[in-house]
């Protein structure tokens, strides 16, 4: 779902990485961006926002599935304010996780 963590650290900073773990949210990046779909029948679903055709719109959910909707099925479609990221990762786990977390990434 996100992108690819391999040479991260050459464009954060220690301090921005793990400020983008605690506040995933407040800083998203546009091709990372989520979107939400609203169907008639009240399914809704979230994802990265794949195509928009004439007759259909394609979102790769956290499922890892791509998912076709017909327009006409469509009450609602739009951004995701948040990030797609889980909120409160950082709670599940251990300062020492926390601090290898970081050092890995560093490190990529």
């Amino acid at each position: 779902m996100g992108p690819a963590l391999t040479n991260v650290a050459t464009s954060k900073t220690r301090e921005q990485l793990i400020h983008s773990i605690l506040r995933p949210s407040e800083e998203i990046s546009p091709q990372w961006q989520g979107w939400y779909i609203e169907l008639k029948d009240g399914t809704r679903d979230q994802g990265r926002q794949i195509n928009v055709g004439y007759d259909d719109i394609e979102i790769y959910t956290q499922a890892g599935e791509v998912i076709s909707f017909d327009k006409n099925e469509v009450v609602d479609y739009g951004v995701v304010e948040s990030s797609l990221m889980p909120p409160g990762l950082q709670a599940r786990l251990t300062v020492n996780d926390m601090k290898d977390l970081i050092s890995f990434l560093e490190v990529q």
